[in-house]
């Protein structure tokens, strides 16, 4: 009798796991593999349980992330209204739908969760790791928490995060003091040194830096825009919940 909506909660639930996964190796490219958890979790058990809500750390591939995201969040929302549904029908509440319906929403639910694996295959086959030929051809064919950054793509990727801080803290520092934007723009600025910090960390893990005084300057640059970003929220008297996580 509920076999049709049985299975598209079934089938929506089964894409919120599929699209939490695809998130999630977007982040792992986006904050160095292991560093992910650690992030999410300085941001609170919201960030590791929703990751969409994690789209600021999001530097590379942000339409495939976005994409994820609002099936993530259509699909959450279809399994929970599906699951009132029946709920309701079971109680009397509300009358079923006529089979017909049910079964094309069945094969739309079936049909989401084959496009959105489609779709991470298809990232992760093509577009993962696009900054060394050499690496992606050593990279076929392994999970991507095996796969390694060499040491040039490392540094083009903590470069990137660099340029963003600098471009970003240059638009905090010129908006009103004390507003809505400017205390986003300083929340942001810690967001974005959290990813140069994860970046920071892999190269040194993994001994990718050129010298060790490139690998000192890069913690001095950490450890002053800490102070100033810690300074600045307490003059604007913001409840910091994003901290230095190394």
């Amino acid at each position: 009798m509920y076999g049709d909506y049985e299975g598209i909660i079934l089938a929506s639930s089964l894409t919120v796991i599929s699209s939490y996964f695809a998130m999630w190796c977007v982040l792992n490219n986006c904050l160095a593999r292991k560093n992910v958890f650690k992030i999410a979790r300085s941001n609170g058990i919201f960030g590791i349980l929703f990751l969409p809500t994690m789209k600021k750390y999001v530097v590379e591939y942000k339409k495939m992330y976005l994409f994820h995201s609002i099936i993530y969040w259509f699909s959450l929302l279809q399994a929970i209204c599906f699951a009132t549904l029946i709920i309701g029908c079971k109680h009397g509440v509300i009358s079923l739908w006529r089979e017909e319906w049910s079964f094309l929403y069945l094969m739309g639910a079936t049909l989401l969760l084959g496009i959105d694996i489609f779709t991470f295959f298809i990232w992760d086959s093509c577009y993962d790791s696009q900054a060394d030929l050499q690496a992606v051809a050593s990279n076929k064919g392994k999970y991507l928490d095996d796969k390694k950054f060499n040491a040039r793509e490392a540094r083009t990727r903590l470069h990137v995060r660099k340029n963003i801080y600098v471009t970003n803290k240059d638009k905090f520092l010129l908006s009103k003091s004390g507003s809505y934007i400017t205390k986003k723009r300083l929340k942001m600025l810690a967001c974005n040194m959290q990813s140069i910090q994860v970046w920071i960390e892999y190269l040194t893990k993994n001994d990718l830096y050129f010298s060790d005084d490139d690998r000192i300057q890069d913690m001095e640059f950490v450890s002053n825009e800490w102070e100033q970003i810690h300074y600045y929220f307490q003059k604007m008297h913001i409840k910091q919940n994003i901290n230095a996580i190394i």
